[in-house]
């Protein structure tokens, strides 16, 4: 249940936003001044807020509210982004949408390549259980792996999707011949929780 201190703490900062949506339009540089004033504020309203903004360019940036895969806040992120009010250069995104898996993501010293990712389906229905296949893991860089994992998860199923679908995850050294062994491409993943959404 949204209180009103939290109405009156999210009136204020979108207050603050639309007064200086231009400079925010012009950030490129997460160690500015202005990125800080920003996510402190934000952080005034629930300590669970995080932002990411989309590269500078031609058209609206995107502002994604993101809580960092914590469920019991997406409802509260939905409510922040509601208030937003009309922006002429932002849009204004609840919760890390869905990216798809064509990129490389690195994490502490790991390079961890999406496209060559795959996953084996290790349970039935939603939200299923995975052994995640990562050529050339090294366990004695589990911590930066499971990191790197859960950040490629988030960024290609979207947030809500890697949480509410996804279950316990594994990860394991990409055996040989993949396919032979049940294992499916993690671009497959959409597709393949969607099956299980479906009814039977």
């Amino acid at each position: 249940m949204i209180t009103p201190e939290q109405e009156r703490q999210v009136g204020e900062f979108w207050t603050w936003f639309q007064g200086r949506e231009r400079d925010l339009a012009a950030l490129d540089d997460p160690e500015s001044t202005l990125w800080d004033e920003a996510l402190d504020r934000l952080k005034k309203v629930d300590e669970g807020l995080w932002f990411e903004m989309s590269e500078p360019g031609v058209g609206n940036r995107d502002f994604i509210l993101t809580v960092e895969g914590e469920p019991e806040l997406f409802e509260f992120a939905d409510f922040v982004a509601s208030k937003a009010p009309p922006l002429n250069t932002w849009k204004i995104i609840s919760l890390m949408p869905p990216m798809g898996f064509d990129f490389q993501i690195t994490c502490g010293d790991v390079l961890l390549d999406a496209t060559a990712m795959w996953f084996f389906p290790a349970g039935g229905a939603l939200p299923v259980d995975l052994l995640i296949g990562v050529p050339g893991y090294d366990e004695e860089k589990d911590v930066a792996v499971g990191n790197g994992v859960q950040a490629v998860l988030e960024t290609g199923l979207g947030e809500r999707s890697a949480t509410g679908d996804i279950g316990d995850v594994e990860i394991v050294a990409l055996p040989d011949a993949p396919e032979k062994k049940g294992f499916l491409k993690l671009s497959e993943l959409p597709a393949f929780i969607e099956t299980r959404r479906a009814p039977a």
